[in-house]
């Protein structure tokens, strides 16, 4: 029985971490599409309140809290990822912004 739920939130755990990453390389794609990045770019800036959600929710992805990261090599690896993505989706709407 413990066994069940100790795998239940491990399981969770990488079931949230590949749910981010998927979803941050579909955003990445889509701002550096040279087909997509204009409407996708202009829907997340389009209001302020979207943009600054938008940017704190990658930057907040991006300085995640390494003692709640899997302990395994893959997960590790994953975490590393959605720093990295995290990064470059905050920054291209960060620079969108700014122009």
């Amino acid at each position: 029985m413990n066994i069940k739920a100790s795998a239940e939130p491990a399981r969770s755990i990488k079931a949230r971490t590949s749910l981010i990453r998927e979803a941050l390389i579909l955003l990445n794609r889509l701002v550096s599409s040279a087909g997509y990045s204009a409407i996708v770019l202009r829907i997340l800036t389009a209001r302020r309140d979207m943009a600054s959600l938008t940017i704190d929710v990658a930057s907040r992805l991006s300085q995640e809290d390494q003692s709640l990261r899997p302990s395994d090599v893959n997960g590790h690896v994953k975490e590393s990822e959605i720093v990295e993505l995290g990064q470059i989706a905050g920054g291209i709407i960060t620079n969108v912004l700014l122009v």
